[in-house]
């Protein structure tokens, strides 16, 4: 019986080794079929996405070359448009500035007559303070010192006018 089970075993342990190294085979070329399938999908991928990539490379530099079209011809517009904005402003600015120049002078004029109008104001009010007495003198006075703070008042003003006058024909010559 102990010679028996060892054929058995013999037996049995050849049968499992056969079984073994046939199952491996069979293993290896499935494994090998597979492994030659899935190389032949991955190159095909590679290649459709180097071809789509390429396709992706082109459609961007294109895109990129007609975009840099249209953006220089915008500029091109814009600058022409800046251009003649500039020179209407230009022209208009000179048209401004002989106004204020005008003005000025009607402002000047206007200013001379006021002090001109004032001193004789005054004149006429010295004389007849001397013609007068007392509280009437006295009142007098004051209508004068009324009289000299509005004349401060419009000289301050004016004087604010021109500054301004000439503060925007600095900008504008400037500008």
């Amino acid at each position: 019986m102990s010679q028996e089970n060892e054929k058995l075993a013999a037996s049995l342990t050849e049968r499992f080794e056969k079984a073994n190294t046939k199952l491996r085979e069979d293993f290896n070329v499935k494994l090998q079929r597979e492994i030659q399938d899935v190389s032949g999908k991955v190159d095909i991928l590679k290649r459709d996405t180097e071809h789509g990539i390429d396709n992706l490379i082109k459609s961007v530099g294109d895109l990129s070359e007609e975009m840099s079209t249209k953006v220089n011809a915008h500029v091109v517009q814009t600058r022409k448009e800046l251009d003649k904005q500039g020179q209407e402003i230009i022209t208009s600015s000179k048209v401004v500035l002989a106004n204020i120049r005008e003005h000025k002078a009607e402002t000047e004029s206007t200013v001379a007559s006021l002090r001109q109008a004032i001193n004789q104001s005054r004149e006429e009010v010295d004389g007849l303070l001397n013609s007068m007495s007392g509280d009437v003198r006295t009142s007098i006075q004051e209508c004068e010192s009324q009289i000299q703070n509005v004349k401060h008042t419009n000289e301050s003003e004016i004087k604010k006018i021109n500054k301004a006058i000439s503060s925007l024909e600095a900008k504008i010559t400037a500008g």
